[in-house]
């Protein structure tokens, strides 16, 4: 790995670095709400400047298929939203086996 992996996260193919591909690319401000599997914290991404919320869901804990198949639903109903009132999805990815939804 690079350093420029190491700081910045992993490179596109264009030889940028994509600002939402890990954890270390955001600096978490405060916690915004907890559910039974996920934390959603108010944070900034360092590369770019934008806030947004970002959501951990701790993997670990979830036990069965379905819990699992209703977070692959998530991801794909906010890729598909788009309305003012709702809040929009940038990214989602993997660090440390908890997945973060960015939004």
């Amino acid at each position: 790995m690079s350093i420029q992996q190491n700081v910045i996260g992993p490179i596109t193919a264009h030889g940028v670095a994509n600002p939402y591909s890990c954890l270390r690319n955001f600096e978490v401000v405060n916690t915004v709400g907890r559910g039974h599997f996920s934390i959603v914290y108010f944070g900034r991404n360092r590369i770019n400047g934008i806030h947004v919320a970002l959501k951990k869901v701790e993997l670990s804990r979830m036990a069965d298929a379905k819990a699992i198949e209703d977070c692959k639903r998530e991801i794909t109903l906010l890729q598909q939203l788009d309305h003012p009132n709702v809040i929009k999805y940038i990214a989602h990815f993997v660090d440390d086996n908890d997945l973060y939804i960015v939004l």
